[in-house]
């Protein structure tokens, strides 16, 4: 299940302790209305309109879809495709001076409204489309699956320069990073996500829109995308045997055989994994301190373990290969994000101190 529950704002009770019940639902609730999981998805809706509704827009949606609730899962993910459009940038985390910012420097970082990941905006297309396709709207799928690889070919560009941006900041402020890369936290979740080397692409949706175009037999859109898929997997065999299925099919080579159509199955499993939390010393850039500040990442005993799907058909035993791990593009995320959130909370551990300090000299200035 792609849940996007890595998630972590939401003023006063983070989102990740909120998911615990509602992921005991989905588990659970296994009728074939799925009550419980709509009732639980309409709750989520309900919050659209408050400081992260972009968050609870994507929750809801995917769980109206996995609920068999199409026509509703399109409507609210629509609401979130428009915050996204209204944000007029692929989402990602700033150090800009705006209210929030500055208010987080004196509380925490809950305080800022979420705006998504990047890969969750492209997931957020890529499960729109699969509705458009349960809802038999080819011509809208097709959009919504265009738009996920358009998307995808400018996160690299913009989270790189996410990254760059908040190095500049750090070194600004005088925020040295270096204790960073000796973390033992950080060192495990670089191993995890050495096992998943895809950076910030998702070959799951490049090759759910090549399927589709196999399926509309537009050739050429499918072997533009199945090597696409192949740049991120060179070694899947799923993908490999799409380009020379689609190849043959293009240059008239089709095998005429009996059969009327095919059968592909796209399985997912479990939960992107959830954030923990570490400490990380770091020096004070105005005084000879050490700091100790809090930053969030992905530990190993969360991590979920990857399982495949195994299938009769015909006598012979046929299994699922993994396409995309989405906690590895979670993780690959927040690794570009660290510098801006070492700054932030440095930049607050010293404004608090600031503050008692002046406290402690005058204390009518509390107001």
């Amino acid at each position: 299940m792609g849940l996007f529950a890595c998630s972590t704002s939401s003023i006063f009770i983070p989102f990740n302790a909120r998911s615990a019940n509602f992921k005991q639902t989905i588990t659970q609730d296994t009728s074939p209305a799925y009550p419980k999981i709509k009732k639980l998805a309409k709750s989520l809706a309900a919050q659209s309109g408050s400081q992260d509704g972009l968050l609870f827009s994507q929750e809801s949606g995917r769980l109206f879809q996995l609920a068999g609730s199409f026509d509703a899962s399109k409507n609210v993910f629509s609401e979130a495709i428009e915050r996204y459009r209204k944000q007029g940038r692929s989402a990602h985390i700033q150090l800009s001076d705006t209210g929030q910012q500055s208010l987080s420097l004196i509380s925490n970082d809950n305080v800022i409204t979420y705006d998504g990941e990047p890969y969750e905006q492209v997931m957020v297309h890529h499960f729109q489309a699969l509705n458009y396709m349960f809802l038999r709207d080819i011509t809208a799928a097709a959009i919504e699956l265009r738009r996920a690889a358009g998307m995808q070919r400018r996160i690299e560009l913009d989270e790189e320069k996410t990254k760059q941006q908040g190095i500049t900041a750090a070194r600004k402020n005088g925020i040295s990073l270096k204790s960073l890369a000796q973390s033992e936290q950080i060192q495990q979740m670089n191993q995890l996500m050495a096992n998943n080397p895809q950076g910030f692409q998702n070959a799951s949706t490049y090759f759910l829109s090549a399927v589709f175009w196999e399926a509309q037999r537009q050739w050429n859109s499918a072997l533009v995308d199945y090597k696409k898929a192949l740049t991120i997997l060179p070694h899947h065999p799923d993908i490999k045997a799409g380009i020379v299925r689609v190849t043959k099919a293009r240059d008239g080579e089709l095998l005429k055989t009996n059969q009327t159509g095919r059968l592909v199955i796209l399985f997912e499993q479990d939960f992107v994994a959830e954030r923990s939390a570490f400490s990380l010393s770091v020096p004070s850039p105005s005084s000879k301190m050490i700091l100790s500040i809090s930053l969030p990442f992905y530990a190993k005993s969360l991590w979920p373990k990857e399982q495949s799907l195994s299938i009769l058909a015909k006598g012979q035993s046929l299994s699922t290969t993994a396409l995309t791990n989405l906690s590895a593009l979670a993780a690959k995320s927040l690794q570009h994000e660290y510098p801006v959130l070492i700054t932030r909370q440095v930049l607050r551990t010293t404004t608090k101190k600031q503050f008692q300090a002046e406290l402690n000299k005058n204390p009518q200035a509390l107001g």
